[in-house]
């Protein structure tokens, strides 16, 4: 992860540097993609993100992306997670203690 802040309105967004993408999170369980750049093997050290009064600016080395504030929630309802909560070391350690 290159970046990642809390925002204002409660919600966190992340800059990740491998895959080159921007993501946004309600209680950093579960991430929704906002943009995808690119899928390289070297890390993205510019990923970049700056916090506005109504905007967010991401800056990915080789764009500027702008989102309002209100198109984060958004995201969030209309799409499908791309990072989820993993549970099974739970289920693992349950199974080996009995």
């Amino acid at each position: 992860m290159a970046n990642l802040k809390l925002l204002d309105n409660g919600l966190w967004i992340a800059a990740l540097g491998t895959p080159q993408a921007i993501a946004v999170s309600k209680d950093m369980k579960t991430w929704y993609h906002l943009y995808l750049e690119d899928y390289s093997k070297d890390f993205n050290y510019y990923m970049m993100i700056s916090e506005g009064k109504d905007i967010v600016a991401c800056s990915t080395g080789r764009h500027l992306i702008v989102f309002e504030k209100k198109e984060l929630g958004e995201a969030m309802l209309r799409g499908k997670p791309m990072m989820i909560e993993y549970g099974g070391y739970i289920d693992r350690l349950k199974g080996f203690a009995f």
